[in-house]
């Protein structure tokens, strides 16, 4: 279902020089599309500054317009919060997913102790 950030988010990822690589008997590098973000699961892409990982949905329930409260605008592009990350990857629970946690929570627990 569209969103209202659909077009917010296609436009940073145009901004950024976000390319798609998509193989199937031929290579091509692409501009991701609406219907790619609207999908489930996770794109993969090249960018200017770098890689970038989008998830499309991270679960039931938590699409772009449930989930925007939890993130923030990095380089023009918004990304999900440092706690919001920290649970995301929690719940996943892969081996690279364990492995960064720890740096994460001390990151959130170091910036939260700045704030007071």
């Amino acid at each position: 279902m569209p969103s209202k950030g659909d077009d917010a988010i296609l436009r940073g990822l145009a901004e950024a020089g976000v390319e798609l690589e998509v193989v199937g008997g031929t290579a091509a590098v692409l501009p991701p599309t609406r219907q790619q973000l609207l999908g489930k699961g996770q794109l993969n892409f090249e960018t200017d500054l770098g890689k970038v990982d989008v998830l499309c949905e991270l679960g039931p329930g938590e699409g772009y317009e449930q989930i925007l409260e939890d993130t923030v605008v990095v380089g023009g592009i918004r990304v999900l919060g440092l706690a919001r990350l920290i649970a995301v990857k929690a719940r996943a629970n892969r081996p690279k997913d364990r492995a960064t946690l720890p740096v994460l929570i001390a990151t959130l627990d170091e910036r939260t102790r700045r704030r007071r």
